[in-house]
């Protein structure tokens, strides 16, 4: 049987099957690249953290991404314990560790008086041994504003015996909640 085939519907149906493979392919790369909106610095008293280097919108996503470690893992010394993250289903763990360009590992939890930035939604992506969760920004950021995510409870806090403080600079504001105020470090 003889089937007439309309190149320009066949050539639209391939068009789109290609542009949605193109976008797969480039959703993954920025799923597990180096985001180029945020940085890590030195912080004066924290060590690390990380801020916007361009203004970001709210809803803009962001990706927390490393090793797929899974859920029961043997975290070997050396302090790593303190960037792993549990998805938000809580199946698996990441361990951004040895990727320093997992740029998200750097932020830091907010203080008292200061906004969570950046929330995880309920999706993560698994590509080979590589996991990423996906994060939305609550709010407009401006350039150079620290960019903060929970950390959960006060039990990580507890665990290291650390008291949770402003992270706030003199270097990098971050997102102060309203009618409060912000000590800088």
């Amino acid at each position: 049987m003889l089937i007439m085939i309309n190149t320009h519907i066949f050539n639209k149906i391939l068009f789109k099957c290609l542009s949605a493979s193109n976008l797969y392919n480039y959703k993954i790369k920025q799923m597990f690249s180096k985001d180029t909106r945020i940085k890590s610095v030195d912080h004066p008293v924290l060590g690390k953290t990380c801020i916007a280097i361009k203004d970001i919108k709210k809803n803009d996503l962001f990706y927390f991404w490393g090793l797929n470690v899974g859920f029961k893992y043997d975290v070997p010394s050396g302090g790593r314990n303190d960037y792993l993250l549990s998805v938000s289903d809580n199946s698996t763990t990441i361990d951004p560790f040895d990727y320093p360009d997992s740029l998200l590992q750097f932020c830091n939890h907010p203080g008292p008086n200061e906004c969570v930035i950046l929330k995880p939604t309920k999706h993560h992506y698994v590509n080979g041994d590589f996991i990423s969760q996906e994060f939305y920004s609550k709010y407009n950021i401006k350039k150079g504003t620290q960019i903060t995510i929970s950390y959960g409870d006060d039990a990580w806090f507890l665990e290291r015996n650390i008291e949770i403080k402003n992270i706030a600079c003199s270097e990098y504001l971050t997102k102060v909640k309203k009618n409060k105020r912000t000590q800088e470090f």
